[in-house]
């Protein structure tokens, strides 16, 4: 496993825009302007459609083909960054452009160039890195001059902010600033949050820094959540008595706790704020926000989109888990050993009492069909006084059959359950015989991280002693699709096969109407935990189903027609 197997995959999809600014002309803005890149789709032919006036061009001595794109991956604030990724080229070197619109830089309006950035790996494969500005046109490469340049080691994996101020020649003169990332076999770059802005702008941006390791938790082994923030300054200026207002709800809207900090922001600095910090003691959804405010003797923020952050945590019956796939595989992406001989994939868990894990559920992609058919189960094994596993499973489930494109599985732990105490480590297996010779691929999110919990081995592994390593170990920052279960009871996408048929809900009248090309016979709607709440005996190819009696949530239907087939889709009860 290594930088030029990576396998996880840099989604282009289209994104809804949730919260629309600065429609005006960027020139024609007095107080700066800001992209995070939330506006950016993709066409139908899969060519990228950047927000107004931005370009990526090739630029004149580049040798390869890739262009800056957009990633969900990962992102500073919001859903989308921009990405290029490193490109092996064999000689020269790849020389990729990203523009930004015309505008006009002036001392007292749009006098700084601020944006966050970061790297990928933690090796320091070399890769240059510069900003760029010109007068002339976006595409006219011998006129830009440089503003910057570093090279890999010059900044992190991590997001951090930069600030130009753009030299006095070119206030009131119309100019474009381009992102420039040459490379062969280097490193990526994201780029996210690009302002412009002059002395006494405000912006202030927040993140959750360390709410939970997990986005579901069982009842039995909860752990606090919502204690920390951080709270990020890309305004000009400092900004004492910034507030920071953090809450966690239920789906009934009530609020379970709630409490504000307040904190001095200096400009460019990111600043961690400290709260007590809230147990769930019932099942269901917490919804967490954190909000910053800019203090009260400040103008108004600038950009306000990025004042928010949100995020859920399920308390479960029974599950655990660490990515954010939820009960959906949209979204992910995959890892492969890519040895094909004996190897495991693993996540680390740790309980707070003594509990049996009855079984495991996880997500294999099969996106090319070449493991379709074939038999794949998951271990769980003991780890050592340092939390790393031991080299022989303490069980095995029993193995599910790979089925369809991208697919969650449950299979249940031979002989009913295993006994599991403080840290255990879950993990999928692949098997080359069992495997035809293929790598298996376990399905990944990003987005929610902790160091130190992903685990790979495999025969081959190198190192010396032969040891499990960590995931980042490799430069791959992500969470497996990997947990274990405490019980039996959780609703799995195993074996679905599905049907032609649509389906309409009705806000005002809340029924959910399903339009069948089989005749129909049961259609059961689960909470995201994958729990049941509801089910309906039907009979007809066009059925109506009242959802009155739901919260305002995200639901999973699944469909079943009379000849054994299903098909299962979400819906949003408001």
């Amino acid at each position: 496993m290594n930088k030029n197997i990576n396998l996880k995959m840099i989604f282009m999809k289209k994104i809804t825009l949730l919260l629309i600014g600065f429609l005006l002309p960027l020139s024609m803005m007095s107080q700066g302007w800001t992209e995070n890149f939330e506006s950016m789709t993709v066409d139908g032919f899969g060519s990228v459609v950047w927000p107004e006036g931005w370009v990526a061009l090739n630029g004149p001595t580049d040798v390869g083909a890739n262009q800056w794109g957009s990633s969900t991956d990962d992102a500073s604030n919001g859903a989308l960054s921009a990405f290029i990724s490193y490109e092996a080229v064999g000689a020269g070197m790849t020389q990729d452009f990203l523009i930004t619109p015309q505008f006009i830089p002036s001392s007292e309006e749009a006098g700084i160039f601020s944006f966050m950035h970061r790297r990928a790996y933690t090796t320091l494969y070399p890769t240059d890195y510069s900003i760029k500005i010109t007068t002339s046109s976006q595409s006219d490469f011998d006129s830009y001059v440089d503003l910057a340049a570093w090279g890999v080691q010059d900044f992190g994996t991590s997001w951090e902010s930069f600030s130009i101020d753009i030299p006095a020649e070119y206030y009131g003169i119309p100019v474009h600033i381009a992102f420039v990332h040459e490379n062969n076999d280097g490193d990526n770059w994201y780029v996210d949050d690009v302002f412009v802005y002059g002395a006494g702008t405000h912006d202030l941006a927040i993140n959750i820094s360390a709410s939970t390791e997990f986005t579901m938790m069982p009842a039995n082994h909860v752990s606090p959540i919502a204690t920390n923030a951080s709270v990020i300054n890309l305004g000009a200026v400092s900004d004492n008595g910034a507030a920071v207002l953090m809450q966690v709800t239920n789906d009934d809207g009530d609020v379970l706790f709630s409490e504000t900090q307040s904190v001095d922001s200096a400009a460019g600095e990111i600043t961690s704020v400290s709260f007590s910090g809230f147990t769930p003691n019932a099942q269901g959804a917490h919804y967490i926000s954190a909000t910053v405010y800019t203090g009260g003797d400040v103008p108004d923020d600038l950009d306000a989109s990025n004042n928010e952050v949100t995020g859920t945590i399920y308390v479960t019956d029974g599950t655990f888990a660490r990515d954010t796939a939820l009960l959906s595989m949209d979204g992910t992406g995959s890892l492969g050993i890519g040895a094909g001989n004996l190897g495991y994939l693993g996540a680390s868990y740790t309980v707070n009492s003594p509990d049996n894990v009855t079984s495991v559920t996880f997500g294999i992609l099969n996106g090319d069909g070449v493991l379709e058919g074939l038999p794949v189960r998951a271990a769980i094994f003991e780890t050592s006084v340092t939390g790393s596993p031991q080299f022989t499973p303490v069980a095995y489930t029993e193995y599910v059959t790979i089925s369809g494109e991208r697919t969650l599985y449950t299979a249940a732990i031979e002989g009913g359950s295993v006994a599991v105490d403080g840290t255990f480590v879950v993990a999928v297996e692949e098997d080359g015989a069992n495997l035809a010779g293929n790598s298996i691929q376990a399905s990944t999110t990003s987005g929610i991280y902790t160091p130190g919990t992903q685990w790979v081995w495999w025969e081959t592994i190198p190192n010396d002693l032969g040891q499990w390593q960590n995931a980042e170990e490799f430069d791959f920052e992500i969470a497996y699709v990997l947990r274990p279960n405490f019980n039996g009871n959780t609703f799995s996408t195993e074996e679905v096969t599905s049907f032609e048929m649509s389906h309409s809900y009705d806000l005002e009248s809340k029924v959910l109407t399903i339009n069948s090309q089989e005749m129909l016979k049961r259609v059961n709607i689960y909470n995201m935990l994958g729990q049941e709440i509801m089910y309906n005996d039907v009979e007809g190819v066009n059925v109506n189903i009242s959802l009155s009696e739901l919260n305002s949530s995200i639901y999973i239907v699944n469909v079943e027609g009379v000849n054994n087939t299903s098909n299962t889709f979400k819906i949003i009860v408001k």
